[in-house]
């Protein structure tokens, strides 16, 4: 009878192989299999990412595996800790997993992560973390896909590998050009948030405390809408522009068609092809001869939330007042209404 033993592929692949060998155990591992050799016939290794490891103990498939505390906590797996190896890819002491940001943010502490993005490969962990600090997150993954266009296309579209999309973070092209989700391609403008100071607007730098970002409004050409398909697939669908010549040029400006001033153009005797309208960039361009690199979140869904009465009670009630108004008659009175209705709540459930 041999042991099935799970050892880590990876980052720790190395610095476990040189423990086993001063433990007295020849490990070699081939680079295009997960079946290494090891110089005891009464052990039978197999190599797997140390993500899955607690999984396939759990399940039976291996007998043991070696992995960090940090992915048996991930997967939530009823195992057995038999012991603690204390080492990690470039030493022998533990990792810690922390929590960064810029080196110029303004972010201190958790609590100021409310409506911000996290990302994180251990998302189960990251949640009862954020949960402790009373920080609320989008549960989901953040992955990058690639697409290639060629000669321009009217409203081509593109379909994501992945299902239950939660946001499309950016769409950018091979020249660096952000394009931008509106509602329908006859949008031609959108709300770009921007820093409050003094560059970006004047006359709203003043309240940058209380409001240290602004909205302004933007014109673009580069756009695309969604949809969900059939399959639960969202597909980005882009515009009609085909032509790489300027509108004026595809469809003269009716007040430059007759005009009569010494050098302007005249178009009074051209001839325009009505099916010039479809390739102005009205209903905005379609990406033509570059690639479009689209950063998105998805995941969560259903299994994230919690199911309908599920939530009965309360467990706390934290109330947070001004000073200044705390004395104010017809708030405190309001505050009383309050207090009292939630407590009264409280003890009908308890009830």
């Amino acid at each position: 009878m041999t042991l099935k033993l799970g050892i880590p592929k990876g980052s720790l692949q190395e610095t476990t192989i040189r423990l086993f060998k001063k433990a007295g155990f020849d490990i070699r591992i081939s680079e295009r299999s997960y079946l290494p050799y090891i110089d005891d016939p009464t052990i039978d290794p197999l190599m797997l990412r140390a993500q899955e490891m607690s999984e396939y103990v759990e399940n039976g498939t291996l007998d043991c595996g070696i992995t960090g505390n940090d992915w048996i906590m991930e997967k939530g797996s009823s195992v057995v800790k038999v012991e603690e190896l204390v080492y990690a890819k470039k030493g022998m002491q533990p990792v810690r997993w922390v929590l960064a940001v810029p080196k110029n943010s303004k972010i201190r502490s958790a609590r100021q992560l409310n409506g911000k993005r996290i990302a994180t490969e251990l998302v189960n962990v990251t949640k009862k973390y954020l949960r402790k600090k009373k920080v609320k997150a989008e549960s989901g993954n953040i992955t990058t896909e690639y697409f290639n266009f060629n000669s321009a296309e009217k409203y081509s579209q593109i379909k994501l590998s992945n299902s239950k999309i939660i946001e499309i973070i950016s769409v950018t092209d091979s020249d660096a050009n952000n394009w931008y989700e509106v509602d329908s391609l006859a949008q031609d403008t959108i709300f770009e948030d921007m820093e409050n100071n003094s560059t970006n607007d004047s006359t709203s730098v003043a309240n940058k405390d209380t409001a240290p970002y602004i909205l302004k409004l933007k014109k673009t050409s580069r756009r695309f809408t969604t949809y969900i398909n059939q399959n639960d697939n969202t597909v980005l669908r882009f515009g009609a522009g085909i032509s790489d010549n300027p509108d004026e040029e595809v469809i003269p400006n009716p007040e430059m068609v007759g005009s009569n001033l010494p050098g302007s153009p005249s178009k009074l005797g051209v001839a325009f092809d009505p099916s010039n309208f479809l390739k102005t960039k009205a209903f905005g361009l379609a990406p033509s001869n570059t690639t479009l690199t689209i950063k998105y979140s998805y995941g969560g869904g259903i299994s994230d939330n919690v199911s309908s009465n599920q939530i009965t009670d309360i467990s706390n009630i934290t109330y947070e007042i001004q000073d200044s108004i705390i004395y104010n008659g017809e708030i405190y009175m309001k505050f009383k209404i309050v207090y009292y209705l939630l407590r009264w709540y409280k003890k009908q459930k308890i009830r």
